[in-house]
């Protein structure tokens, strides 16, 4: 089990990305590049400024909107606590900020149809490399060189670069992005785990699933990987090491750790999808 302090992890503004406006950010997990079930989760702070066009992509997104407001038009609006499934295939936005400031923690991670998860590190080297042929702008690629298509979407293209191949969505599986207000569910018991209480909150292909998770002070929950935890609020202990409000807790496959509450606590979880080569 990792626990991962968030006081310890930098917000670090990434300058080369693919969408328009500034990105803050503070990574807290990553997984293994090149595999088709890698991940980053991570935090991430925007702006006024920021702006995404209508798109899809080929891997699974989860976000949970912790400060300010974002708009994704028709699909709908996340304001403070609500939770998102963008699955992959599935068109959403266009996306924009409609309050000063957002903070957001996001899951991305390969899907059901095998197609991995580019890296933040190679999808930044993809911009700096389509920029010396081509502009970025609202999220959308034109290149300035060459004979056919001019304009796509950002991701697109840099995914395109990356892996030298044309993209090919998976089949679209939901109709639009499943939004979750979790502050409507009613906390239910855990069972043969005294004073620990569960929100589920949805449960998707190959065992990707969402749920909140309360733990009253001085209970234990025992956790099983392969699964993110996040602690919304509340503190506590596991073996020696203390967690508190705005840290992370990863176990992977086969792993197994108990989180005492030193304060009433209230955790998001992830369950992993199981996906293999």
């Amino acid at each position: 089990m990792q626990i991962v302090h968030s006081a310890e992890k930098p917000m670090v503004e990434r300058k080369d990305t693919q969408r328009e406006g500034r990105f803050i950010e503070k990574t807290f997990l990553k997984g293994e590049r090149g595999t088709k079930d890698n991940f980053k989760f991570y935090m991430v702070e925007q702006f006024g400024d920021f702006y995404s066009p209508r798109h899809k992509h080929n891997f699974d997104q989860i976000r949970v909107q912790l400060e300010g407001t974002t708009s994704y038009h028709k699909d709908g609006t996340m304001t403070p606590g609500v939770v998102g499934y963008f699955p992959e295939g599935t068109p959403y936005g266009p996306t924009t900020i409609t309050t000063d400031r957002s903070l957001i923690i996001i899951l991305q991670v390969g899907g059901p149809s095998g197609s991995g998860y580019p890296s933040a590190e190679e999808r930044d080297a993809a911009v700096v490399a389509l920029k010396k042929t081509g502009e970025f702008h609202k999220g959308v690629y034109t290149s300035h060189t060459g004979e056919g298509r001019k304009n796509q979407d950002a991701f697109e293209a840099c995914w395109e670069y990356i892996n030298k191949t044309s993209l090919v969505y998976p089949k679209e599986r939901f109709q639009g992005a499943v939004f979750t207000d979790p502050a409507a569910f009613t906390w239910r018991p855990i069972a043969s785990s005294e004073g620990v209480f569960e929100k589920p909150l949805g449960s998707y292909d190959l065992g990707l699933a969402m749920r909140c998770i309360r733990v009253d002070r001085a209970s234990t929950f025992t956790a099983t990987g392969r699964q993110i935890l996040y602690v919304l609020s509340g503190s506590g202990r596991s073996v020696d090491e203390s967690w508190t409000a705005g840290d992370v807790i990863y176990l992977d496959h086969g792993e197994t750790g108990s989180l005492e509450a030193s304060d009433d606590a209230e955790l998001f979880a992830i369950s992993m999808p199981l996906i293999t080569a």
